[in-house]
């Protein structure tokens, strides 16, 4: 990765990577959130060279999903020798697996942080998903204090996909002409994961990949990224989603690939066990699914089927749960709670 890495300009990221500088530089705490594949392991790595280039600054990164073991004991090593006064900054990847499994760390951080450590010597940057824009305020004083500034990391615009496109090229040896990358910025809306897999296609598959979408959603890397995105889209707010730009202010998807994918969406258990249900049935109980055993109302699932349809309305909604119930029956239990909506409570999945 870091040659890879070592290929984005300084500016690669735009005008939120200086701002993330910034802070980390003088000692303060910031969040950088993003939508699944969109960037933002790449945006730590170019964070983390750009901060050891300064000179005189220990950097520490930390891949909280592979490092979650032990990590306590890491960080509290790190936090003592503190003393020697060197200015530190902890940079701190998919730090919704440390909310998971060790709120303890932060804590201890936080701590340390106050007893030991001049306050501009010490900063820290995170990584986290939609489940840490979802679960923030459940944190309350803590997160205000260690992450006081989440920042939202945007998609590339057509500059940026062309800029990627080419660092592609030449870093993957991806044959194919630069003149796509226009294309391409129209079917990823600028999500680095899915720049990357389409070129992968267009280089496996040749330039007709970029003319049949249908096609291009059956290469397994591009379906890998929307089915990511698809998980968020099924379990998120419809605020959670708009925080992450997966839609925009009209409540349009940024991607038509992943409009397309919607459209036609299924879970695999779905598809096999439930081959009796129509394209809109198989659809509704794989949202339903994705929120195993939450309340799903029907507003919310009108949302879902929006995004990827033209026309639909509440009324089919419901009639399509109530033969989505009769065409099912002794398969799973498919409840109707009176007055807040519907919940999937079925043991096999």
């Amino acid at each position: 990765m870091e040659e890879l890495i070592n290929k984005f300009p300084a500016d690669h990221f735009g005008k939120i990577m200086d701002k993330v500088l910034g802070y980390v530089r003088v000692g303060e705490g910031v969040g950088v959130y993003g939508m699944p594949g969109g960037g933002l392991k790449y945006f730590l790595r170019l964070a983390k060279k750009r901060l050891e280039e300064d000179g005189g600054t220990r950097v520490v990164f930390i891949e909280c999903r592979a490092e979650a073991e032990g990590l306590e004991e890491k960080l509290r090593l790190l936090l003592e020798a503190g003393k020697d006064e060197k200015k530190t900054i902890v940079i701190l990847s998919e730090i919704q697996y440390l909310w998971k499994k060790q709120m303890g760390v932060l804590s201890m951080l936080l701590t340390k942080r106050k007893s030991l450590w001049n306050h501009a010597n010490l900063g820290l940057l995170a990584s986290g998903n939609g489940e840490v824009m979802e679960k923030e305020g459940e944190y309350g004083s803590f997160a205000g204090v260690m992450l006081g500034t989440w920042l939202k990391l945007p998609l590339f615009d057509l500059k940026g996909t062309e800029r990627m496109w080419k660092i592609n090229k030449e870093y993957y040896g991806f044959d194919y002409p630069l003149v796509l990358a226009k294309r391409v910025f129209e079917l990823s809306g600028g999500h680095a994961g899915l720049v990357k897999h389409i070129g992968k296609a267009v280089d496996d598959w040749g330039e007709t990949a970029l003319k049949d979408e249908e096609k291009l959603l059956s290469y397994p890397a591009v379906r890998i990224n929307l089915e990511e995105l698809t998980k968020t889209v099924t379990t998120s707010s419809e605020l959670i989603l708009s925080e992450l730009g997966i839609i925009d202010t009209k409540g349009e998807l940024f991607s038509p690939l992943l409009k397309k994918y919607l459209k036609n969406y299924q879970n695999e258990w779905v598809a096999a066990n439930m081959p009796q249900l129509t394209a809109q049935e198989k659809k509704i109980a794989s949202f339903l699914i994705a929120n195993k055993n939450r309340i799903v109302d029907k507003d919310q699932i009108a949302f879902l089927m929006g995004l990827s349809e033209e026309t639909f309305s509440l009324w089919a909604i419901y009639k399509a749960i109530s033969r989505l119930k009769k065409k099912t029956i002794g398969e799973y239990e498919l409840k109707t709670i009176k007055g807040r909506g519907y919940r999937w409570e079925s043991g096999q999945k």
